[in-house]
């Protein structure tokens, strides 16, 4: 009776940890992971800490988790960025532990996690509505004048409430809570504004009205469609709600997924093992075809290839084929993680952690039937996993100062308690206006990130301060081919150039002849990266600005 207190003692911890966590950022921002791994660590170690051992049961969803931490602290050797690829590791982290603590308290509350989706969503959604008149609130759960909830991105939190929806009209009998809980979470989908999920709410409800033959749901759908178009009417606004009536195949957003996508594509091929944790986020300068900036490629699974490789990528395909076959997984959970997998085709939901644990929940309902029944089990003895709770323990308590100072805008002191953070050395570098701390800073970026266009333009301008003109020529031509499409590059270097030949006429006539041929050139640097301009390219409204403007063409005649 003990145990059997225990156990539900630590089910219904991990199922209000459940229900906290979409209120976190849906766990996006690491520093809610390494907070997240402190708490369910020492939850799970404290229900266990009689157990002389702890066994391990690989289901498909305890693989996955265990695989994708293994290989983002693999990918940690080759990253492009070593400091911030370890990141990677520690927010993917908790989710094993969490996943190790809801099988050893059994099925049952796994399911019980999966049944309040909903009732978080109608809770975000009704938060979300009185915040749009109040300022501070709408500061916070709205973007773009779209609700975002506690994610703070629409995209992602309207295919969460989606989710939501299909767990509610998934029930055998619904309610009249059930049917008014699933209008509110249809109004916050609506309010989301993401065309997507409103493509694929249709398909969803169409699918469960076929499946269940609901009269109720069917008068609800009537209902709700009528509204929303008496709303788009009377509204006529493109932001918003309103965006669902800007959907098209030519829409600048879609076209912009599908660039990111052929600029990704071949990055992929030429790195199997991956570029770990914001590898691409690094390089995509040196590689887009049109002009764009993203942390994270709009597609879940080119993001898992560039993070982690090949590998992890084809093993998560197979699970999820394998969760879509098996028997022993509901109607309900399959269109969940079908929802999932589409939407993850044109966005990064699985970034946010809590969406990829609802993921690694459903799949956790499948196992592995091909691995011999000795191997589904490993049992380790609790010195061991003790010893490396610890050592994971402290490494995680540590990063998560610099990683919430980081939140909090002070990277100094981010900096101060992780030397390798390269996004916060950025910062610093900057602000700073201290010529030799500059050079001392670019230096120090360079050394772990040698992809940084900003460094390798602060080398050039302390250079230019010391009128080292031949090193001007060499850093800033290293800082435009890492971000081609940067029109301000080219003025300055454009600038410093025409000093160079000023002040070098006498003394150094060599070098100042080649500042003149360089700032002649730069027409031709321009032309060039308009070339790299792909059809896609074209296509999204963001276009790059690289003709000659009167100031380069002033300095250009001057020369003349």
């Amino acid at each position: 009776m003990k145990a059997i207190s225990k156990d539900r003692g630590m089910g219904q911890w991990l199922l209000i940890l459940f229900c906290l966590f979409p209120f976190f950022y849906g766990m996006y921002y690491e520093f809610c992971g390494t907070i997240a791994f402190v708490i369910v660590t020492a939850l799970v170690l404290w229900a266990v800490r009689w157990e002389r051992k702890l066994d391990i049961q690989w289901n498909v969803g305890m693989t996955m988790a265990a695989l994708f931490a293994v290989s983002y602290l693999l990918t940690v050797i080759w990253a492009v960025d070593r400091g911030m690829a370890a990141f990677g590791f520690f927010k993917m982290l908790w989710i094993v532990i969490f996943l190790l603590g809801v099988q050893w308290i059994g099925e049952e509350y796994r399911e019980k996690m999966l049944a309040m989706i909903p009732y978080i969503g109608v809770v975000q959604c009704l938060i979300g509505f009185v915040g749009y008149f109040i300022p501070y609130l709408q500061e916070h759960l709205y973007l773009n004048d779209r609700l975002g909830g506690f994610f703070q991105y629409p995209n992602t939190f309207a295919v969460f409430l989606l989710a939501g929806v299909i767990i509610l009209c998934e029930k055998d009998k619904m309610t009249v809570r059930d049917y008014v809980f699933t209008a509110v979470l249809m109004a916050g989908i609506g309010m989301t504004g993401s065309r997507t999920v409103f493509v694929l709410t249709v398909l969803v409800y169409l699918i469960v009205l076929i499946h269940r033959k609901n009269a109720g749901l069917l008068v609800e759908g009537i209902v709700f469609a009528v509204l929303l178009g008496i709303v788009l009417f009377v509204s006529k606004d493109a932001s918003g709600i309103g965006r669902i009536t800007t959907l098209s195949l030519k829409e600048s957003t879609f076209v912009g997924r599908l660039l990111y996508a052929a600029d990704a594509l071949p990055v992929l091929l030429k790195h199997p093992f991956g570029m770990g944790y914001l590898g691409y986020y690094y390089i995509q300068n040196e590689i887009q075809t049109g002009v764009y900036t993203v942390r994270y490629i709009h597609n879940d699974w080119l993001q898992i290839g560039l993070d982690i490789g090949w590998i992890p990528l084809v093993l998560y395909g197979v699970a999820i084929v394998k969760t879509w076959i098996s028997k022993s997984v509901s109607i309900r959970n399959k269109m969940i993680l079908a929802v999932l997998f589409l939407h993850g085709l044109f966005d990064f939901d699985a970034q946010y952690m809590f969406i990829f644990l609802i993921i690694l929940l459903i799949m956790s309902e499948a196992e592995w039937k091909w691995i011999p029944e000795r191997y589904q089990t490993l049992r380790v003895r609790k010195n061991t996993w003790t010893a490396v709770v610890a050592v994971f323990g402290a490494a995680v308590i540590y990063l998560t100062i610099p990683l919430m100072a980081a939140y909090f805008e002070h990277p100094d002191i981010a900096v101060k308690w992780y030397p390798w953070y390269t996004e916060e050395q950025l910062k610093l570098l900057s602000e700073s206006e201290d010529v030799d701390e500059v050079d001392a800073m670019a230096d120090k970026i360079l050394a772990q990130n040698d992809t940084c266009a900003l460094a390798y333009q602060a080398k050039a301008t302390v250079a230019y301060c010391y009128d080292d003109y031949a090193d001007v020529i060499r850093w800033q031509k290293k800082a435009i081919a890492r971000d081609y499409f940067n029109y301000d590059l080219y003025v300055d270097y454009a600038s410093m150039l025409y000093d160079g030949a000023e002040q070098l006429g006498d003394t150094d006539p060599e070098l100042a002849q080649e500042c003149i041929d360089e700032l002649k050139n730069i027409p031709d640097y321009l032309e060039k990266a308009q070339s790299k301009v792909s059809r896609l390219g074209t296509m999204i409204d963001e276009q790059p600005q690289l003709s000659v403007d009167d100031t380069l063409s002033e300095l250009l005649n001057a020369v003349e």
